[in-house]
């Protein structure tokens, strides 16, 4: 698994399990995953569909809850 992908996982693993803030995430998230040019197709994917958890949770779409249950089905 490239590096970019590996780090994104283990990094949602501490964003679920309350080891690490979504500030910190997304400030590591945002400018890794900026310019998807240079990463894995596979990467881009799962940081779109966790972009897209994100969003929908700071939007008041998903609760944290149905947030985390979303993300780690990502894990998976």
């Amino acid at each position: 698994m490239p590096e970019p992908e590996s780090e994104l996982r283990r990094r949602l693993t501490r964003l679920v399990n309350g080891e690490e803030d979504l500030r910190a995430f997304e400030s590591w998230f945002v400018p890794t995953f900026w310019d998807e040019s240079r990463l894995d197709p596979s990467a881009v994917q799962l940081a779109q569909r966790v972009e897209l958890v994100i969003a929908e949770y700071t939007s008041s779409v998903l609760t944290l809850e149905e947030a985390k249950g979303l993300l780690l089905r990502e894990l998976a």
